[in-house]
């Protein structure tokens, strides 16, 4: 789960407004005509987890505390974190794949970065007019990337 299907679910329990300022318009628009697979779409968010984790990677949309297990760690860290996360030069015992803070923002390249602690940044700036990134992970390991953006047919590194 991501921070802004967060605010979409916050703002339908009535608990925060935030989605109307972060998605609200587009997201409507985009369901115009089609409420059941609105529905649909929002029951699938309500059970999205926060991370997923296996031997070697932890997946994240924007950070974790390295200090605490997985289990404990802090809802908005995962979906909001951004400098306490992308400073922190202790690497863990797995990579952190994440994304919500844009390399447009930290490198102002399109491209994948890693952290001082070697963790791993995918949100290339599609939003911005970069690229939209996915990892390849084969065997365990880091084998590369794909992007594609607006109108380009996608590209293997």
């Amino acid at each position: 789960m991501g921070n802004h299907e967060d605010m979409l679910l916050c703002y339908l329990d009535n608990t925060s407004d935030s989605w109307l300022y972060n998605g609200y318009r587009d997201t409507l628009r985009s369901y115009a005509g089609k409420p059941e697979v609105f529905r649909d779409d929002v029951e699938w968010m309500r059970n999205l987890p926060l991370y997923y984790e296996d031997e070697k990677f932890i997946c994240v949309h924007a950070g974790i505390d390295l200090s605490r297990p997985m289990p404990e760690q802090d809802r908005d860290t995962m979906l909001w974190a951004r400098g306490e996360f992308l400073d922190n030069p202790e690497p863990g015992d797995k990579k952190v794949i994440f994304g919500h803070t844009p390399s447009l923002m930290i490198t102002g390249s399109d491209l994948p970065f890693f952290t001082a602690g070697d963790h791993i940044g995918i949100d290339t700036g599609c939003v911005f007019g970069g690229a939209l990134t996915a990892l390849i992970i084969e065997d365990g390991e880091m084998a590369g990337y794909r992007q594609v953006r607006r109108g380009d047919a996608p590209r293997h590194v």
